[in-house]
C-alpha cells in the first residue's frame, strides 16, 4: 500500500542519515502524523515507525464522512434535519456538530459572495464550493506578509491586549491567544499584515477587514470572558483544521481563521514587544560603520568619573552601550542598573551623574542582596536585559522624550535631542531553578528576536521575544565546570562558552549541538570571550577573513583561529618580579598558550578519557600575573588592529598587534613606578606573543638610599586618573565623543579620551 511504501521510504532515510541528523531533519516533518516522540529504535525499524504513526482511516470511514456532508449540503433548506460528523477525526479529537442544513447553505453562500467571480444561481453545492474556494484563494493571494527586517518589525509593536491574552491563556483552561483574533484588523495589529485590494475585487470582499483598530482595544475582564466562551474553542478548532469545525463557526470568521492557520503553518512570528527603537538609526549605522578611525586613548587622560553620591555603592560588574550611542547602562552588585547619557557627560565638568536608576531586581521581603551579574542592550533598540543572581532576567525599556535643548547630541543632522525620562518593564524571565544568571546576550534574525542567557548549572537558555518560545537550549556538562562567560558568533549561527575549569565550547545553535570542545592549557577560569570575523593581522597575504575568538584566562588574552584552534597572537602580562628576573633568552624561549581539542560531536566518552582533573604544568611563559578581566578592541584594515585590556591590578593597557613600541598603559600607572616594558616574541607561521613587563618601582636591594631622588622618597602616591581596584569591564564609545569607559570593583565608572 501507499502507507507501507511511505513508511519504508522514511525508514530508509532515517537509517541512512543516522542519529542525530535524523532527529534534526526528519522528525520535525513527521510530528503532525505521529502519536509520540520516536526513539532511535522507532526510526530505524519499519515496525517501530508504524507504531508511532496515527492509525489510518479505512475507505468505509472516509466514504461515510463524505456521504453525510453531501447529504447535508443537498438537503432542503426548509427542513431542520440535523446532521453530525463522526467522532473520529484526523486530529484524534471529537467532531463538532452541524446545527442545520440551512446553516450550511448560508455558509456556502457567504463564501461565494467573497469570490472574484459571481456564480450564477444554482442548487448544486459543487459549484458553490468551487466559487468559495476561489474566493478564499483570492484573499490569500492578496495578503502582504510583514517585512521581517529589524526596522520594519520594530516600527510597530505587538498590542498590549494580545500580550495579556497570552498570559490569560497560559493560566486558565480557555482558548488560546489566537482565538482572540476575530477580525482582520486584529491580525494587522498582531502580525503586521496589510490587505491589498485589486482592481477586479468585489466591493464587499474586504468589508470585514476594514474594522477599526479600536474594535480590538478591550480590557482584561472582557478578554478573559472572550477566551472562556465556547466560540473561542470553535475558533481554535477551525485554526487547527478540525473536520467540520468551519460549519458551526460564524461564517464571518472563516477568512480570519483561514489566515491565522496559514500564518501559523508558515511559522510567521508576531510583532515584537515595544522595545523602543533607536533614534536616528540610519545615521547611527553609518557612523558606527566608520569605526574609530585613527583614534587611540591617551595616557592618563581621564575626562570624567562617577561621583560617590550619584554612582553605585557596590562593584560595577558590566557595561553596555546603546546602538545609537545616546547612553550606556551599568550593572552593579548593589542590585541596581544605572543609565548614563553620553550627551550630558560630554558637556559635564568631569563628574558623571546618572539619569535613571532601575531597581526592579530588588526584593523587598528578602534579606539577601541581589547582584546584577551581566547586562546587554537589545539590538537596534533602547531596551535592556539585566541578569541577576536570583535566577531572573529583566527586560526593561529606557523611555526617552525629545527636547528642544541645543546640547550635544548624536550626529549633526539630528532634528531633535532626546533625554531619558523613565523605564518600563517589558518582560521578566524566571529561571530560578537553574541558579544564578551569569551571562546574557541578544541578537535579531529575519524572524526572531532571541535573548540567550547562561545559568550557573551549565545551561544556555534562549527566549524568542516575538513568538514567546524557546528556540534552543544548550546543556554544558557539570564536570566541565560552571559557565563563566559567553559570546555570540558574528553570523548569529554559533555561540562560544567558557567555564571555570578552562574549557571552551563551540555550539551550533541551528540544530543545538556542541561542535568542538577545547581546554585552555593554563587551566584557569575563562574570564571573558569575544568573537570576530576578520583578517588575521599577522597572517599571510591573501588568506582572507577567518572566524576568530578571543579568550581571556589568567594573565593573558589570546586570539585563536576557530577552524583549527591555533593561537595566532597572545597578549601576556608578566608578574611584577618578572621585570628583573627574566633575561632575553628566557623571553625568547616562551611559547603561546595552546588550547587542546578534546573532541567533536560525541564528547562524553572523550571528555572522560581526557580527564577532567588534568593538570598542565605552568612553564615560564604562563607564570602568575595580574588577571585579565576585561577586553575590547578593533579588527580592521592596516594600522587599525588593537586590543585594550583591563586587569585585576587596576591597569588599563593598550596593545598594538604588530609593534610593541605602540603599546602603552592607558591608566593605572603610579607616579613612583617605572614605565612598563613591552616586547614581542615571533614564532613560525607569523604567530606572535606580546609581553608586558610591569615595573612596580625600585627594590631596596637595587639602589642605595642616598641616591634616591627626593621626589621618590615621599613614598607611593596614588595617581588621580586610575581605579583603586580591579577593572571589571571596558567599552568603546564612538559618538558624540571617541572614548573608552571602564568599570571597577571600587564602584566607580571612568571615561578616558
Amino acid at each position: 500500500s501507499v502507507r507501507h511504501s511511505a513508511i519504508v521510504f522514511v525508514n530508509s532515510c532515517c537509517t541512512a542519515l543516522g542519529s542525530p541528523d535524523a532527529d534534526v531533519f526528519l522528525v520535525p516533518s513527521l510530528r503532525p502524523y505521529i502519536r509520540f516522540e520516536p526513539s532511535e529504535h522507532h526510526l530505524t525499524t519499519v515496525e517501530g515507525l508504524n507504531k508511532c504513526l496515527v492509525a489510518p482511516w479505512t475507505r468505509k470511514q472516509m466514504d461515510d464522512q463524505l456521504t453525510r456532508l453531501r447529504e447535508s449540503g443537498f438537503a432542503n433548506p426548509g427542513e431542520q434535519k440535523p446532521s453530525s460528523i463522526g467522532e473520529n477525526s484526523l486530529s484524534g479529537e471529537s467532531m463538532v456538530d452541524i446545527e442545520t442544513n440551512s446553516h450550511v447553505l448560508e455558509y456556502l453562500k457567504m463564501l461565494s459572495r467573497s469570490g472574484s467571480n459571481k456564480a450564477e444561481s444554482s442548487s448544486e453545492v459543487g459549484s458553490k464550493l468551487a466559487v468559495a474556494i476561489e474566493g478564499s484563494l483570492k484573499l490569500s493571494q492578496n495578503i502582504k506578509f510583514p517585512t521581517q527586517t529589524v526596522a520594519a518589525t520594530m516600527e510597530n509593536s505587538i498590542p498590549n491586549w494580545f500580550t495579556n491574552a497570552r498570559e490569560i491563556a497560559k493560566g486558565t483552561n480557555s482558548g488560546s491567544e489566537f482565538s482572540a483574533l476575530q477580525s482582520v484588523s486584529a491580525l494587522n495589529q498582531v502580525f503586521g499584515l496589510s490587505i491589498m485590494r485589486g482592481a477586479e475585487d468585489t466591493p464587499g470582499m474586504f468589508e470585514h477587514a476594514a474594522a477599526t483598530v479600536e474594535d480590538c482595544q478591550i480590557d482584561d475582564k472582557e478578554l478573559r470572558n472572550m477566551l472562556m466562551e465556547a466560540k473561542a474553542k470553535q475558533v481554535d478548532s477551525a485554526i487547527a483544521g478540525e473536520w467540520g469545525s468551519e460549519c458551526v463557526l460564524d461564517p464571518s470568521l472563516n477568512m480570519t481563521t483561514s489566515l491565522v492557520a496559514k500564518l501559523k503553518g508558515l511559522e510567521v512570528p508576531t510583532l515584537s514587544p515595544r522595545l523602543g527603537i533607536s533614534l536616528d538609526s540610519n545615521l547611527a549605522r553609518e557612523s558606527l560603520s566608520k569605526g574609530m578611525g585613527d583614534w587611540r586613548p591617551k595616557m592618563e587622560c581621564m575626562a570624567a568619573t562617577s561621583s560617590p553620591l550619584g554612582g553605585h555603592s557596590g562593584p560595577v560588574s558590566r557595561l553596555a552601550v546603546s546602538f545609537d550611542q545616546r547612553f550606556f547602562v551599568s550593572a552593579s552588585y548593589d542590585s541596581t542598573c544605572k543609565v548614563w547619557e553620553l550627551g550630558k557627560i560630554d558637556s559635564s565638568p568631569g563628574v558623571m551623574e546618572s539619569s535613571l536608576t532601575y531597581s526592579g531586581h530588588n526584593i523587598e521581603d528578602s534579606s539577601t542582596r541581589v547582584r546584577i551579574n551581566d547586562v546587554a542592550l537589545l539590538e537596534s533598540s533602547h531596551s535592556v536585559a539585566s541578569a541577576s543572581s536570583d535566577g531572573r532576567v529583566h527586560i526593561w525599556r529606557v523611555d526617552m522624550v525629545p527636547t528642544n535643548n541645543q546640547s550635544p547630541s548624536f550626529g549633526k543632522n539630528s532634528s531633535d535631542n532626546a533625554r531619558v525620562s523613565g523605564s518600563t518593564v517589558v518582560k521578566t524571565i524566571d529561571s530560578t531553578l537553574e541558579g544564578e544568571i551569569l551571562a546574557v546576550s541578544h541578537y535579531n534574525s529575519l524572524s526572531r528576536s532571541v535573548l540567550a542567557f547562561a545559568t550557573q548549572r551549565g545551561s544556555v537558555h534562549s527566549w524568542d521575544l516575538r513568538s514567546e518560545n524557546e528556540p534552543f537550549q544548550l546543556k554544558h556538562e557539570a564536570h566541565l565546570g560552571y559557565l563563566t562567560s559567553m559570546a555570540l558568533g558574528t553570523d548569529r549561527n554559533w555561540i562560544i562558552t567558557g567555564s571555570s575549569k578552562g574549557f571552551v565550547a563551540l555550539w551550533d545553535i541551528r540544530w543545538p549541538s556542541m561542535v568542538k570542545l577545547w581546554h585552555h592549557s593554563g587551566s584557569k577560569p575563562i574570564t571573558r570571550l569575544a568573537a570576530s570575523y576578520a583578517n588575521i593581522p599577522s597572517g599571510k597575504p591573501g588568506t582572507g577573513p577567518r572566524p576568530l575568538m578571543f579568550i581571556s584566562s589568567g594573565n593573558e588574552c589570546g586570539m585563536y583561529d576557530i577552524s583549527d584552534g591555533t593561537c595566532r597572537q597572545g597578549f601576556r602580562v608578566l608578574a611584577s618580579d618578572g621585570y628583573y628576573r627574566l633575561s632575553t633568552s628566557a623571553i625568547e624561549s616562551m611559547s603561546l598558550t595552546d588550547i587542546d581539542c578534546v573532541g567533536g560531536r560525541s564528547l562524553s566518552s572523550k571528555i572522560r578519557q581526557y580527564g577532567i582533573a588534568k593538570g598542565v604544568e605552568n612553564n615560564l611563559g604562563t607564570q602568575n600575573g595580574p588577571d585579565v578581566n576585561a577586553m575590547v578592541g578593533s579588527m580592521g584594515g592596516y594600522d587599525q588592529n588593537y586590543l585594550i585590556t583591563g586587569g585585576s591590578d587596576a591597569y588599563i593597557r593598550y596593545w598594538d598587534f604588530s609593534a610593541p613600541t605602540k603599546c602603552y598603559t592607558v591608566s593605572g600607572q603610579v607616579a613612583s613606578h617605572g614605565r612598563p616594558a613591552y616586547e614581542r616574541v615571533d614564532f613560525p607561521e607569523t604567530n606572535r606573543l606580546m609581553l608586558c613587563r610591569q615595573n612596580t618601582g625600585l627594590r631596596p636591594q637595587d639602589f642605595e638610599s642616598s641616591k634616591v631622588p627626593r621626589k621618590l622618597q615621599r613614598g607611593h602616591a596614588r595617581a588621580e586618573c586610575r581605579h583603586r581596584d580591579a577593572i571589571l569591564d571596558l567599552k568603546l564609545i564612538r559618538n558624540p565623543i571617541k572614548a573608552i569607559i571602564s568599570s571597577s570593583r571600587d564602584g566607580t565608572i571612568k571615561l578616558f579620551k
